[in-house]
């Protein structure tokens, strides 16, 4: 009589107890594929949250920001200067801000609100002076407080020094409480650099911009018409690809409230009537000074 053999499957053909025996190549491949595409998604996922965590951290920066400019303009009945290179001030708190090959002005707007400069080789993230969204990599750029985070509205915050290719906005800071549509105004945005305006927001500037200087490589993160601009090799990839999810920057208005918005809907435009989208969101109209 012969012998039966045992199996542990015996209601399993042999083809079936093969299989069963562990996965085929095929279904390895698709299992590889299936966690591979988790992953993926769990990464997108994250860089997204991350993103929108940054940008909520940003938006408090500019809110803390603009009570400490409303708070300046009701003690001095006039917004800070944008810069100013008067001696009489002294050295700024915390040292100088920049480079001085690029950048001019002892006392920038932030001195004038109570924040020294920050060191440049300490790490950013405890001063609101910092975008957390900052991209900047290049060290020259990275660690210096003027690049890559929020820049002030040069038609408000006026310097006190004229410059060449920017006489427009010498003189007095405005002031917040004479301004007609406050809401609509900005004040300060994430920009390139510590200051910024409508010349740097337009494809035809009233005056040619190279990058010799830092004021020039100013810009709006995400705007289009960055891709026509000479900017510093480190700036490019935050000018073209921008900061925030979506292309967005951070705004706060001249009334103290920060909305998001897409960086093209600030942009500036000249037809054959003049500039769009100038007033009252770049420049004010109406009586603004003391």
């Amino acid at each position: 009589m012969q012998a039966r053999h045992s199996t542990p499957w015996p209601f399993l053909d042999g083809k079936a107890r093969l299989k069963a025996r562990g996965f085929t190549l095929i279904e390895l491949l698709v299992v590889i594929f299936i966690m591979a595409l988790l992953v993926a998604l769990s990464v997108s996922s994250l860089r997204r949250a991350k993103g929108q965590a940054q940008s909520t951290v940003c938006q408090s920066n500019l809110r803390q920001m603009l009570v400490e400019f409303a708070t300046y303009e009701v003690a001095n009945g006039q917004l800070p200067y944008s810069s100013n290179m008067n001696p009489r001030l002294g050295p700024p708190p915390g040292g100088l801000a920049g480079n001085a090959a690029r950048d001019s002005g002892d006392w920038w707007w932030f001195h004038f609100l109570g924040h020294p400069t920050p060191h440049p080789y300490i790490s950013p993230k405890p001063s609101i002076l910092y975008c957390p969204s900052n991209p900047l990599t290049e060290p020259s750029l990275k660690y210096n407080c003027l690049y890559g985070n929020y820049g002030v509205n040069w038609s408000l915050c006026r310097g006190s020094s004229p410059l060449p290719l920017f006489m427009e906005f010498e003189g007095k800071p405005l002031t917040l409480s004479h301004l007609i549509k406050a809401s609509e105004i900005l004040l300060i945005v994430d920009s390139g650099y510590a200051l910024i305006s409508w010349y740097h927001v337009t494809a035809n500037p009233p005056s040619p911009m190279g990058n010799r200087h830092g004021c020039e490589t100013a810009y709006l993160p995400g705007l289009g018409i960055n891709h026509g601009r000479d900017l510093l090799p480190g700036q490019k990839e935050d000018a073209l690809d921008g900061r925030h999810p979506n292309k967005t920057v951070n705004v706060g208005f001249a009334d103290s409230h920060v909305e998001r918005k897409i960086a093209e809907a600030l942009l500036v435009t000249k037809t054959e009537e003049g500039y769009t989208n100038l007033h009252p969101l770049w420049k004010p109209n109406g009586p603004s000074g003391p």
